[in-house]
């Protein structure tokens, strides 16, 4: 099993179609299976 921990940025389209920034800090779980990393598990939390 791997973890990976990291930070990310992006731009979503808010309902009122103006772009909003957006940080958060994500971790990814992953499992080796036929030789092949499959991911397994996903969190996300908002950056203050």
């Amino acid at each position: 099993m791997m973890v990976a921990r990291n930070y990310e940025k992006s731009e979503n389209i808010a309902r009122d179609r103006k772009p909003l920034q957006v940080e958060i800090r994500a971790t990814g779980t992953f499992q080796s299976e036929d030789g092949k990393w499959k991911k397994i598990g996903h969190h996300a939390d908002l950056l203050p």
